[in-house]
């Protein structure tokens, strides 16, 4: 429901070198995006979206002088907010023509072992801290509620139950998405571009030019060099 009065009557027209974008039902919103100024380009598909086939296409901007770094990095620019993943290509060559084709022109590959092994540690760890923290507030609901009086006798099954379910639920939402995350991701580049994919219950594809790249790091942690 916010989605549809945020982004109804969304329009992204280009003129020239500028991208025109208008949307909301009742705050109506218009900004204009220079297209050398955008950074990189990602096609975002949440879960609902995997499953209907659509994706959502947005812009990430350098910000300008004075401007709001945090916003223009972080959220982006919607270019469409729920399009067919069949007709982002040749969306992506109305509006940025830049962009358009290059996943297609990709070799993209899969990632090393040493990922899926690092993906099966950080689900394992994250599910046992899930189950950590939902014992933890079992056993104080059962310290602090007092142990008189047939509500509270009604009441601790269901938290009990309540408590299980919420960390089942959770526990099998890590072990998907870290298998997704690994069965999907993965990279590749052409002789201009950078492309990313990373896998999950949220699937991202990021489109870089190799030249608005502004700088790289690496980092190991004492496990990874351990294992070269």
């Amino acid at each position: 429901a916010v989605g549809l009065v945020s982004y109804a009557g969304f329009r992204c027209t280009r003129f020239d070198d500028r991208l025109a974008i208008e949307r909301g039902l009742l705050d109506r919103t218009s900004h204009t995006v220079a297209l050398e100024r955008i950074q990189y380009v990602s096609i975002r598909q949440g879960f609902i979206r995997q499953l209907l086939g659509f994706a959502e296409v947005r812009a990430y901007v350098v910000a300008g002088p004075g401007g709001d770094d945090a916003s223009s990095t972080a959220n982006g620019v919607a270019l469409h907010p729920f399009i067919n993943v069949n007709r982002v290509d040749s969306f992506l060559a109305c509006v940025a023509p830049a962009y358009s084709g290059i996943v297609d022109a990709t070799d993209l590959k899969r990632l090393p072992a040493a990922a899926a092994r690092r993906q099966a540690v950080r689900t394992g760890l994250f599910t046992v801290l899930t189950w950590v923290i939902v014992g933890g507030c079992l056993a104080l609901a059962h310290h602090f509620l007092p142990d008189a009086g047939a509500f509270t006798a009604t009441l601790r099954p269901f938290l009990l139950v309540l408590g299980i379910l919420c960390g089942g639920v959770m526990s099998v939402r890590l072990a998907l998405g870290g298998v997704l995350r690994y069965r999907d991701s993965r990279i590749g580049h052409t002789r201009h571009e950078l492309v990313r994919v990373t896998g999950g219950i949220k699937r991202i594809c990021t489109i870089a030019p190799r030249s608005h790249l502004q700088h790289a790091s690496l980092a190991a942690n004492p496990f990874q060099r351990r294992a070269g």
